[in-house]
């Protein structure tokens, strides 16, 4: 499923000492996808199959830029020096060089994939694995099963306690959560406002 290169190169300004690509390649019409929405929704199901979640990086003009969900790095927002921090930053954001770039071409009326500009622009830092996708909640949805959403509904009518929830609805082959308490939470705070 995973290839495994190793690499000097540099991109996002940050070394990369080893790259994942994926096995499978995306493969696009030939006459492009006719909006956003087709677009989005074909990476999107191909990023979930692979194991990993996509964002949009870029997408006010007519280019669609389209980056893993790992992509970027940690920025500190509030200026605290490292000696007077009481906790280390945490963050899931890798610097995945990851990107597909679309643009809308005026002569077809459909968005079209631009080629790859560089080497790594289809691979990834991070290991592509099922708990990388468990990592974001794009992801975690994605595994839920409409029997896991089921149990969870009728628990949740039943006020069952968060943590049985989480355990019900749990994978049972890598006993993976699908669902974090706050996931829960936010269910039982929809539903309680008639959500």
């Amino acid at each position: 499923m995973i290839a495994l290169l190793l690499n000097t190169n540099t991109n996002f300004g940050t070394p990369i000492d080893k790259i994942y690509s994926v096995k499978t390649t995306l493969s696009f019409p030939e006459n492009g996808y006719p909006n956003k929405q087709s677009v989005l929704e074909a990476v999107n199901e191909y990023a979930l199959s692979n194991n990993f979640t996509i964002k949009i990086k870029d997408g006010k003009f007519l280019t669609l830029h389209l980056a893993c969900s790992k992509a970027g790095a940690y920025r500190d927002k509030r200026n605290i020096s490292e000696d007077k921090r009481k906790k280390a930053p945490n963050s899931s954001l890798t610097g995945c060089p990851f990107l597909l770039i679309f643009s809308f071409k005026n002569k077809s009326q459909r968005y079209l994939p631009l080629p790859v500009r560089g080497d790594n622009e289809h691979c990834h830092n991070h290991p592509i694995t099922p708990n990388n996708l468990a990592s974001s909640h794009q992801g975690r949805m994605s595994l839920l099963t409409s029997e896991d959403a089921i149990i969870a509904k009728t628990m949740l009518e039943n006020h069952a306690k968060t943590r049985d929830i989480q355990k019900a609805t749990r994978d049972k082959v890598t006993g993976m959560r699908k669902l974090r308490i706050s996931d829960i939470n936010n269910l039982k705070y929809n539903s309680s406002r008639g959500g």
